[in-house]
């Protein structure tokens, strides 16, 4: 990536060094042997990635600076960033990055009151409303902090200045703290040591940062965590960690130069911001015996919660492999590590991952090395930046976007090689409740939508993701207003819209629509959904959270066969922790709902039928409480009933509200919340992304019954299952919505592992419930049962696919529309390998 005269160029493990940005871009801090010097990498993952010197910090001038870079990237699409150093005393200075101009703004650096000439070891972090600078300082050596609410670092600081956050101190041994804040837990976690006690703190979000409003110091375990054997300095500070934004976990890894059973070590954290807590489990040994060389520890989380560790087998004396390993729940065991240089004569050190964001495709790791085939064993050292290393394909965390997947050239010879990344031919995902469906009643026949020919199934497009249609709640197949059926799919680089004309004759055809470049994440996570306006045009709405919660509006229209678009817009008041959104239309409201904040359900909403303007100036929260895990959300709408109908899970409780047509989606229309069912939708038992959001929904148009299919991942005989409700509806009074549900049933053969339900109705109100009978690690059928008024009894189950080792999951239907006579259009996706291919069914007849 670029060279330094000094071998320390990434020092410490503690401080941050690489972090990505709103735009995908990744930003590099080194020490380039004359400044702290700022890199910013484009194209990352590409073959040909390009890298520009954003600014040389003159004001950094030493290697003593030993900087701490923290990023946090916006819902308006910039990334505001944060570097620390203790050049003389300890200082902030903020900055912003924005990608529409690809420019950079800074404000002048900041002294933070109360540091001396004896700070070192800094680390910053912005909860969203503080900005917490935590550091060694004093003599002897004890951690201090001061905090202010000004971002830019300004004014405002604690009016009791820099205090004393350690209980204790060291004459020898500078603590080094590590800083992690999380939203989703709601709160802060402050690590260090004491000699060699490590130590951690919790302060909640709810708290200002007071010392008296720090949870107990909590000794979590001895170990010589400052020093490696060569007591050199980029080498101190040998223990990081990293909050996973999914589940709230708190990973915690450390080497350790002295005399303790582990080296490197692993522990598993459980954070309750309520009591200012940490459970700690014991140490977990990351491969054995204990290497007391080991040395600059780095860790990150990817979507599907895996844990990657990396670090360098020496201090770099002169001989040092950087090496990794992945952990999965529950934690409890390390596989053996991998060698990821694989060259010691490179002397390879000081391994950095940006532990501030959820990875996704691959990891972002700079290290310094001196004997590549490019810089040689001496001055200048190489910095490498190095995306070998796979992660699943999802980010949680904010910017969905930032780790995009690319042509795969995988090359390990030199450094000029490492620009690669092989794309995944799995993804391995956990988690992210599902999205808001919502019904558009185009339930009217609209010419021969569904006519039957001659039945089978087309393969509509291939993909290297194994999870090209996920969430199972949110909408991905859809018939247009001519017949043709409209799909939106995850293709490796971006969602993808595709049309298939014919669908249901002898020879159906496929064309791409277009590629949505916007939607560049498989986080995006899009729903999408159509009305049709007679037979002559189509109104769709793509909504997506790729960076906060957007939506798109277009116009199919069947005379020309075009489509037209319209500005895509950010929904207001929805931050970066927007996730699985929803859309629905009344015929004169855009509602849009989503997961937001802590884990709520929040609503925004609209009178402009394209979505660009009208909004409100901010979002409102839809559902009374968070929850632990984001809240599974279906939104279904019709016009016949006169409401729309919101579902969500907070926790396992299911819960619905009922809103007339004839009342604003102000939060005071709303009916109360009703309790449907308890029932873990949010997961099946095998984790996957794929798998979360187990529940759908729609209204039937005849008959007005709201229809609804779960899969239970805590139930081994409800899953799936299904259940239907009468809802009552009162213009005037918003307390009297509410919808009666009855008793839930099970459907086919339970298991707690069967996920991804799908729900159509026909014209005979002729419902049909399709699923995954596994979470689809390698082995999985789509089945389906069907059930008839009084839906008190489903059919007996049929094997569609009946064939586990193809690997069948994912099935999806147009549920926002009832089923013309003659056919079920079913998308799902099939392949034990990668390319996996998106197929069209077309076999199933309907009324």
């Amino acid at each position: 990536m670029t060279s330094s005269s000094n071998s320390a160029a990434l020092a410490l493990g503690t401080q941050r060094r690489v972090a990505s940005l709103a735009d995908g871009t990744v930003a590099v801090l080194d020490f380039d042997g004359s400044n702290t010097h700022l890199y910013q990498i484009s194209a990352a993952s590409s073959s040909s990635p390009s890298m520009t010197s954003v600014r040389q910090f003159s004001n950094m001038g030493s290697f003593y600076s030993l900087p701490d870079m923290h990023v946090v990237n916006n819902p308006d699409g910039t990334s505001d960033i944060w570097i620390a150093d203790t050049t003389t005393v300890t200082s902030i200075t903020h900055g912003r990055y924005a990608p529409a101009t690809n420019s950079w703004t800074w404000d002048a650096t900041h002294v933070v009151p109360g540091s001396t000439g004896s700070a070192f070891y800094v680390n910053v972090v912005w909860t969203g409303t503080r900005l917490i600078v935590a550091y060694n300082d004093g003599a002897p050596h004890a951690l201090y902090y001061n905090w202010t609410t000004d971002l830019t670092g300004a004014t405002g600081w604690s009016s009791q200045g820099s205090i004393q956050l350690s209980g204790g101190s060291n004459a020898n041994v500078r603590p080094a703290p590590v800083l992690v804040h999380d939203s989703s837990v709601g709160a802060t976690v402050c690590m260090y040591f004491i000699g060699t006690q490590v130590i951690s703190r919790v302060l909640p979000d709810a708290l200002s940062p007071l010392l008296a409003n720090w949870g107990a110091e909590q000794n979590v375990v001895t170990a010589g965590v400052e020093v490696a054997v060569n007591y050199a300095y980029p080498y101190f500070n040998n223990h990081n960690a990293a909050i996973d934004a999914r589940t709230g976990a708190l990973h915690y890894v450390f080497c350790d130069g002295g005399n303790g059973p582990v080296s490197p070590g692993y522990m598993l954290g459980k954070i309750t911001a309520g009591t200012r807590s940490i459970s700690w489990s014991s140490p977990l040994a990351i491969g054995s015996p204990p290497l007391r060389s080991a040395s600059s520890p780095a860790v990150a989380i990817d979507g599907s919660s895996k844990v990657y560790i990396f670090w360098a087998t020496s201090p770099g004396s002169g001989s040092s492999d950087v090496m990794y390993t992945i952990l999965t729940a529950p934690f409890t065991s390390a596989p053996a590590p991998t060698n990821l240089t694989n060259k010691p004569s490179g002397n390879n050190m000081q391994p950095h991952v940006p532990r501030g964001d959820t990875l996704s495709g691959y990891v972002p790791l700079v290290y310094v090395s001196a004997g590549t085939s490019a810089w040689g064993t001496s001055s200048p050292w190489a910095v490498v930046f190095d995306n070998t290393t796979l992660t699943a394909t999802r980010s949680s965390a904010d910017t969905a976007v930032r780790f995009r997947i690319a042509a795969p050239v995988r090359g390990l010879s030199d450094v000029h090689s490492r620009f690669s990344l092989v794309v995944p031919g799995t993804g391995f995902t956990a988690d992210a409740p599902a999205r808001f469906f919502m019904a558009a009643n185009s339930w009217r026949n609209v010419g021969a939508r569904f006519n039957v020919a001659l039945r089978g199934r087309l393969a509509v497009f291939a993909t290297p993701s194994n999870q090209a249609l996920t969430l199972p709640s949110q909408r991905r197949v859809a018939t247009l207003c001519d017949g043709s059926l409209a799909v939106l799919g995850w293709d490796g680089t971006s969602e993808h819209l595709y049309q298939v004309t014919n669908p249901g004759g002898s020879s159906p055809a496929v064309t791409s629509v277009q590629a949505l470049t916007a939607l560049n994440s498989f986080y995006a996570l899009p729903d999408m959904l159509i009305v049709n306006n007679g037979s002559s045009t189509s109104d769709v709405w793509i909504a997506d959270t790729t960076a906060v919660a957007a939506v798109q509006h277009g116009t199919y229209t069947a005379a020309t066969k075009t489509w037209s678009w319209d500005a895509r817009t950010s929904v207001p008041g929805s931050s970066g922790n927007a996730f699985y959104v929803q859309l629905a239309w009344t015929g004169t409201r855009l509602l849009c709902a989503y997961q937001d904040g802590s884990h709520a359900v929040f609503m925004n909403w609209t009178g402009t039928k394209n979505a660009t303007s009208g909004w409100g100036s901010t979002h409102f929260q839809l559902s009374a409480s968070g929850a632990n895990s984001r809240p599974v959300i279906v939104l279904v709408h019709d016009a016949a009933l006169g409401a729309t109908v919101a579902l969500y899970a907070i926790n396992n409780q299911v819960i619905s509200r009922l809103l007339p047509d004839a009342l604003a989606p102000n939060l005071s229309n709303w009916g109360p919340e009703v309790a449907v069912l308890s029932a873990a939708v949010g997961s099946a038992s095998l984790s996957g992304y794929a798998y979360a959001g187990n529940l759908v929904a729609l209204i039937d148009p005849a008959s007005l019954l709201v229809h609804v299919a779960f899969c239970d991942g805590s139930s081994a005989t409800r899953s799936p299952g299904y259940l239907n409700g009468t809802a009552t509806v009162d213009p005037v009074t918003p307390a009297n919505n509410v919808i009666h549900w009855n008793a839930p049933i099970a459907v086919g053969s339970a298991s707690a592992s069967n996920s991804s339900p799908a729900l159509a109705v026909d014209r005979r109100s002729k419902v049909f419930l399709f699923w995954a009978n596994s979470t689809g690690g390698a082995s999985s059928d789509v089945k389906y049962a069907t059930l008839m008024s009084p839906y008190s009894v489903a059919s007996g189950e049929t094997n569609l696919t009946n064939n586990a080792a193809g690997n069948n999951t994912q099935p999806h239907l147009p549920r926002s529309e009832v089923l013309g006579a003659g056919y079920v259009p079913l998308l799902f996706e099939s392949g034990a390998g990668n390319p996996f291919s998106v197929l069209l069914d077309t076999s199933v007849a309907a009324g």
